[in-house]
């Protein structure tokens, strides 16, 4: 999301609790990310957490106590997902087999994701 929108002319800045950016992605692809969202000229701050927001400015918690940022025009919060289990209790309900891979048995990354998959095709028989 911040490439994108960085490259329709948005200036943006990511906001982590964390130490590294980008944290949750592999290694490889955090690589290349940060080098295109540098490109862009989108900013990292990090070990920061955003506590509220007011008229477009931040009220953050970092090393150095509290302090506000912004005004920003428009805020965007992402935050690690939760497992998608619906539709698997639906069809376990209805009686039906379910082998839940990914984001639907819990937030997992991309390779986690394929690993599970790969396995899930490989239990499928004819």
């Amino acid at each position: 999301m911040a490439e994108t929108l960085a490259d329709a002319g948005a200036r943006v800045e990511i906001l982590q609790a964390t130490t590294t950016p980008l944290w949750a992605v592999s290694l490889y692809s955090r690589m290349t990310a940060l080098e295109r969202l540098e490109r862009f000229g989108v900013r990292h701050r990090l070990r920061i957490v955003p506590l509220s927001s007011d008229q477009g400015r931040l009220t953050c918690r970092s090393m150095a106590g509290e302090e506000m940022l912004g005004p920003y025009d428009a805020i965007v919060h992402a935050a690690p997902g939760i497992a998608a289990t619906a539709l698997q209790g639906a069809l376990e309900a209805a009686g039906l087999p379910v082998r839940a891979i990914g984001d639907a048995l819990a937030p997992r990354t991309l390779f986690e994701a394929m690993q599970e998959a790969q396995a899930a095709a490989r239990g499928i028989t004819a």
